[in-house]
């Protein structure tokens, strides 16, 4: 059991080392380093740089009793805490993506707006190409697709709505090569 819940702690972002020594405390309750490294058979000075790592995570707390320092660590719900932590982090990150993309699109020359060939890969390349598909001031798209490899590829995911807010958006033309061969397909915009 003790080993299932350190690899659920280290799902949730924590070091194999950090999830020893948060269980280790757990089970100890107010303890020394020296003593919660014993028990999470980590050695001492790791101990302490996992203990910091936790308290900065809101997963530990400490105290001065006489001239000892002990660790404490919070209750398990406090982990609700820890992912509040980061949510904000990703906010934040957000913003400041936000930010920097508007002030680089504001430094884009001339050579920028010329036509571009991309390519992406894979399940996050369509969706990254699909994202930026619908960002553009183009009216008309061409899109040139091998359709027995993209069955293979593509998830239903791909009809939905996000292709049906670029089929609304855009005139679409559309060369697709398949064992039957070469079939062109022009989408209008639905106005």
């Amino acid at each position: 059991m003790k080993e299932q819940l350190e690899k659920d702690l280290q799902q949730i972002g924590l070091s194999e080392k950090e999830a020893k020594v948060y269980l280790a405390s757990l089970e100890l309750g107010p303890s020394t380093a020296q003593t919660i490294a014993a028990k999470a058979t980590v050695n001492r000075p790791t101990t302490y740089v996992m203990i910091e790592s936790l308290i900065k995570r809101g997963l530990m707390s400490s105290f001065q009793k006489g001239k000892k320092r002990f660790f404490s660590a919070s209750a398990p719900r406090q982990m609700a805490y820890m992912v509040q932590q980061e949510k904000n982090e990703l906010k934040r990150k957000e913003q400041i993506i936000e930010n920097i993309s508007k002030q680089l699109s504001s430094v884009i020359g001339p050579k920028s707006l010329l036509p571009a060939v991309q390519f992406f890969e894979g399940i996050a390349g369509i969706q990254a190409a699909q994202s930026d598909i619908l960002q553009t001031a183009a009216s008309e798209l061409y899109e040139l697709t091998s359709m027995d490899e993209s069955r293979g590829v593509l998830p239903p995911i791909y009809e939905s709505d996000i292709r049906k807010r670029i089929l609304d958006k855009y005139k679409i033309k559309s060369l697709y090569s398949n064992k039957l061969g070469t079939t062109e397909i022009n989408h209008k915009n639905v106005e």
